[in-house]
C-alpha cells in the first residue's frame, strides 16, 4: 500500500495503520472513550470515562494474559482497541453483548466445546459466519505486524498439524520394524508414557516487548489449532464403540480365494483387485460369506434387508477413506481388498445396529445433532454441482471406525488400542504447546516434544 493510499483508507490517527501519530494529548484511553461516545452519539459522563473500556481490558486479559496497561506501546495499545469497539458495533445489540460476542468467539475451547468447524481456512455451511468474522479480525490485526513477524506466527500454527501427524506416522513406523507383534505394541506403548511425562516449564511472561496487536493475532491462531487438536482428540472414543471385534483373517482368505478363476490371478485376504464399483454386487452376491464375517466378527447377524439397504453406504465409505488416503479424487482408479470391504460393511452395518447421535458444534449455531449413519446416504465424491458438506467430526469417525474394524478383523486390536493411545497422548501434548500465551514459549514446548521423539526413534 502507498503512503498515499494509506492516508486514504486510514485517516483517523486511531485507526489502526495509521501514518498519523495520535497527538500525545490524546493517547489515552480517556480521550478515546469520548471520541467513541461522541460517534455512537452516546452521553458523556466524565466521571464513567475511566469505565468505558473495563470489559473489554477484562476481556483481553482472559485471552492474552496481560492487562491493557502493561504494554509499552500506547498508540498500538489505543489503536486495537479502537479496533475492536468498531468491529462489535451492531445497532441491534447493546454495547456490551456486540463485545461479548467477539470475545465469547475467541475463548480458547475445552475439550467439551471444541469443533472442528472453528477454522478460517475451507470454511463450511456450519462455519462460514464466524470464520469470516475470526478471518477478517485477524486481516486488521496485522496491518501494524512487521510481515516477518506475522509471517513466523502464520507458519508455526500452519505447521501443526502436519508435524503431529508426521509425528505419528513416524513412531507407528518404527513399531511395525520389530520383529515381533508384542514387541511393536510395547514400543508403542512406551511412546506413549515417555510423551505424556513430557513436563513443560511454567511460561514466563514478560511484557517489555509485547505488543497487543501480535498478541491478539498470535491467539486467533491459538484458538484455532486448538480447536482442531482437542476436537480430534474428542472424536477418537468413537472409534471403539463396538470394543470387541474377532479375528477372521481365515474367512477372509477362503473368501478372497473365490475370486481366483474370476480374476484369473491369486489374490489373498490384502490383495487390492477389486474395482470400487464392483463392490455394491460383490456384497449382495456374496452376501452369506461376508454375512456369515460379520456375525464371526461382532456376534451379530444383520437381516438381509439391512445387509442389502447397507451395500451403498459401505462403497460410500470406502469411496471417502480410501480416495483420500490414496490421494485421488478419481473413485474410479481405485481398487480394493476383501479385507477393505468386509471393514467398510462392518462399521456400516455396526451403525445401523446401534446408531450413534454427534452433536456437532459450531459457534452460533449452538450444537446440531446428526446421525452418523445420516452421512452416507449422500456422495461425497459424487455431483460436482451439488456437493454434500459432511461435518468434519463425522467423517474423522468414520475414518476411525473403519480402520478399526479393519484392524480388528485382522487380529490386530492391540495394536490399534496402543496407537490411538498414543495418537491421544500426542494430541494432548501438542494442545498444551499451543496453548501457550507467547510464541516463543510454544516453539520451546515444541522442541521438547520433538526432542523426547526423536530419542524414541533413535533407541528402538
Amino acid at each position: 500500500m502507498t503512503p498515499e493510499k494509506r492516508r486514504e483508507v486510514f485517516a483517523d490517527p486511531f485507526d489502526l495503520g495509521s501514518s498519523t501519530d495520535i497527538p500525545r494529548s490524546q493517547c489515552y484511553l480517556r480521550a478515546l472513550a469520548t471520541k467513541v461516545r461522541a460517534e455512537r452519539k452516546a452521553g458523556d459522563d466524565p466521571e464513567t470515562r475511566n469505565n468505558e473500556f473495563e470489559h473489554l481490558g477484562q476481556a483481553i486479559k482472559t485471552l492474552v494474559g496481560a492487562r491493557l496497561s502493561d504494554y509499552p506501546d500506547k498508540q498500538n495499545t489505543l489503536r486495537v482497541v479502537y479496533l475492536l469497539e468498531q468491529l462489535g458495533r451492531d445497532p441491534n445489540k447493546h454495547l456490551s453483548g456486540r463485545r461479548e460476542r467477539i470475545f465469547s468467539l475467541l475463548r480458547l475451547p475445552t475439550l467439551a466445546s471444541a469443533s472442528f468447524e472453528s477454522r478460517t481456512e475451507h470454511p463450511t455451511l456450519y462455519s462460514r459466519s464466524f470464520s469470516s468474522t475470526v478471518a477478517e479480525l485477524r486481516d486488521y490485526l496485522s496491518i501494524e505486524i512487521a510481515t516477518v513477524v506475522a509471517d513466523k506466527i502464520d507458519s508455526f500454527y500452519s505447521s501443526i498439524p502436519d508435524w503431529i501427524d508426521a509425528a505419528f506416522s513416524s513412531l507407528l513406523a518404527a513399531s511395525r520394524g520389530n520383529i515381533w507383534r508384542s514387541e511393536g505394541i510395547q514400543f508403542l506403548r512406551n511412546a506413549s508414557r515417555r510423551i505424556s511425562e513430557i513436563d513443560f516449564p511454567a511460561e514466563e511472561k514478560t511484557h517489555q516487548e509485547r505488543r497487543l496487536d501480535v498478541d491478539l493475532y498470535t491467539h486467533t491462531h491459538r484458538w484455532e489449532s486448538l480447536n482442531f487438536l482437542l476436537s480430534l482428540h474428542g472424536v477418537l472414543p468413537s472409534s471403539t464403540k463396538t470394543s470387541r471385534v474377532n479375528n477372521v483373517l481365515p474367512l477372509l482368505n477362503a473368501a478372497s480365494a473365490t475370486f481366483v478363476s474370476e480374476l484369473d490371478q491369486e489374490i489373498d485376504f490384502a490383495t487390492q483387485a477389486i474395482e470400487l464399483r464392483d463392490v455394491t454386487s460383490l456384497l449382495v452376491e456374496r452376501r452369506d460369506a461376508v454375512m456369515a464375517m460379520v456375525e464371526a466378527a461382532i456376534g451379530f447377524r444383520p437381516s438381509a434387508a439391512d445387509f442389502e439397504q447397507s451395500a451403498k453406504e459401505s462403497v460410500e465409505l470406502l469411496s471417502r477413506t480410501l480416495a483420500f488416503s490414496r490421494g485421488t479424487l478419481d473413485t474410479g482408479m481405485i481398487k480394493v481388498s476383501m479385507t477393505e470391504v468386509v471393514a467398510a460393511a462392518l462399521s456400516v452395518l455396526d451403525e445401523h445396529r446401534s446408531p450413534t447421535k454427534f452433536l456437532v458444534r459450531a459457534y452460533g449455531k449452538g450444537t446440531i445433532s446428526r446421525s452418523l449413519s445420516s452421512t452416507l446416504k449422500k456422495r461425497v465424491l459424487g455431483d460436482p454441482d451439488e456437493p454434500a458438506e459432511i461435518p468434519e467430526a463425522l467423517s474423522q469417525a468414520w475414518s476411525l471406525r473403519y480402520e478399526w474394524m479393519k484392524a480388528g478383523i485382522l487380529g490386530f486390536s492391540e495394536r490399534n488400542e496402543a496407537k490411538l493411545d498414543l495418537q491421544r497422548v500426542l494430541l494432548e501434548k501438542a494442545a498444551d504447546c499451543v496453548s501457550a500465551v507467547e510464541l516463543a514459549s510454544a516453539i520451546e514446548r515444541k522442541e521438547q516434544i520433538s526432542n523426547v521423539i526423536d530419542d524414541l526413534l533413535h533407541k528402538k
